[in-house]
């Protein structure tokens, strides 16, 4: 009888992601177990190299020659649930997010302008340095002893007053904590992870597994993204990254001895290998004590690859080859679609779905001499919330809000567990007409709003609560 075999195709549910910063422009950076991302849609990384026929004539109906042109923009398409772990942890594809955003906000600090009771509904704080969030969850030093944590919804600036913000609509004692006293010049700081805009948007590497196949996207930008908050499952982010160069990689074999110590494999096909990626010895079970072996360098001529460190054993002739990535348990707890709440200048909304849409559109340098894409440049953002609702009797006045554009602020709050809350928040959004549908038995409206900015880069943030 013959032994169970596992079938020579690639098997679609066997997928993994990474997404890790770039140190330096164009290189491909190695991600950490803590880069890992449970991926809830199909993530391959494609790159079209565009073909122009010769333009030679011959009296044939045949094509004389094909030539390759520059490569096309890599794209991958990425799904993941938003996990948080908690208030000032990463999260699940945080340099994703800090991608598709800009940056990770330098968390404020400053002291209290005011003694604040256990029950004041808001505070004054003067900050000394950092970012304040359009909202999110400060520490207090409270007297006499002990910390606060205090969930803030609305953070106006002192015109008169530089450095000076009055945070309102506080939830006290947030997170177990208990509401307390204290002093003016008391300590507080933000322990929110705020994602906020940026003119210039970091550069990622994205490392994609297909079951036996190995993937990795240098230079690449978020380009698409949205979040959809609807009745069912878990809060989804999903959405587009476009970089400059795909490389592939797969199982070879041992093709010469390589001795304990040796940098240098011989390997049946170097080309399946790239500068950059780690590599294992499947065969002697040797991944360099779970860390693997990084290829440094990749000579196809003589199929030989350069490691370091150099291998801890020896490898003999047809051993198995293969890519290593950095395996690890899930990051974070999902949170459910059921507790999402959409507000609306600070009113909590009736909505049948509502669906938030980033969209950075990105161009790369092409120049001479260059065979795959240059560096990203970010153009206009196109950012949308998108809405439905049952028509009730308050639709004229929708509808007439619609025709005039009428701004608002938008704020969605997914997850129920405080300390492990995620919101999107955009302090202006202008509507549209609302369209007008039929159900069933229902007749609802659809809606999409623009997403504005008050300032410059600051149309959304997405915080961590």
């Amino acid at each position: 009888m013959s032994e169970n075999t596992c079938p020579n195709v690639a098997l679609s549910r066997n997928q993994n992601m990474w997404v890790v910063k770039e140190s330096a422009d164009k290189t491909l950076e190695f991600p950490a177990v803590t880069d890992i991302i449970n991926v809830t849609a199909d993530v391959f990384a494609n790159q079209e190299i565009p073909t122009s026929d010769s333009k030679e004539k011959a009296n044939t109906l045949n094509k004389l020659n094909v030539f390759n042109s520059s490569a096309s923009p890599a794209t991958a398409n990425f799904g993941m649930y938003l996990r948080p772990t908690a208030l000032d942890a990463p999260m699940q594809g945080d340099a994703l997010m800090q991608a598709l955003q800009g940056k990770l906000a330098a968390p404020f600090t400053g002291t209290l302008a005011d003694a604040l009771t256990d029950s004041d509904a808001q505070l004054v704080v003067t900050v000394t340095s950092g970012h304040v969030p359009l909202r999110g969850v400060i520490e207090v030093t409270s007297t006499p002893s002990g910390k606060e944590l205090i969930r803030y919804r609305k953070a106006v600036k002192d015109a008169a007053s530089p450095g000076k913000w009055l945070l309102s609509e506080l939830t006290r004692g947030y997170k177990g904590t208990t509401a307390a006293s204290g002093a003016s010049g008391a300590a507080v700081s933000l322990k929110s992870r705020a994602f906020v805009q940026a003119l210039c948007r970091p550069n990622v590497s994205a490392w994609i597994v297909i079951d036996k196949t190995l993937q990795a996207v240098q230079g690449c930008h978020v380009t698409d993204a949205s979040i959809s908050a609807t009745k069912e499952g878990a809060v989804e982010l999903t959405g587009t990254l476009t970089g400059c160069r795909v490389f592939n990689a797969r199982p070879s074999s041992v093709g010469a001895e390589a001795q304990a110590s040796a940098a240098s494999i011989v390997v049946e096909d170097a080309k399946v290998f790239f500068t950059g990626q780690k590599i294992q010895n499947t065969t002697k079970s040797d991944d360099n004590s779970g860390k693997g072996y990084a290829v440094t360098a990749v000579d196809e001529r003589t199929n030989t690859l350069t490691v370091a460190p150099g291998i801890s054993g020896a490898w003999a002739v047809d051993d198995v080859v293969t890519w290593w990535m950095p395996y690890g348990p899930a990051i974070g707890n999902e949170l459910e679609n059921a507790d999402s709440v959409i507000r609306i200048d600070g009113t909590a909304g009736k909505m049948r779905s509502c669906t938030i849409k980033f969209s950075t559109p990105t161009e790369f340098t092409d120049e001479l001499g260059d065979r795959f894409p240059g560096q990203p440049i970010d153009t206009m953002r196109a950012s949308s919330v998108d809405f439905e609702y049952y028509m009730r009797n308050d639709a004229a006045k929708r509808l007439r809000e619609g025709s005039e554009g009428k701004e608002v602020r938008f704020d969605a709050e997914f997850g129920s567990e405080e300390g492990r809350k995620l919101v999107v928040s955009c302090p202006r959004i202008k509507n549209k007409m609302p369209a007008i549908n039929a159900d069933s038995a229902t007749v609802t409206l659809s809606q999409s709003s623009d997403i504005l900015g008050v300032g410059l880069e600051d149309a959304v943030e997405i915080i961590l609560e």
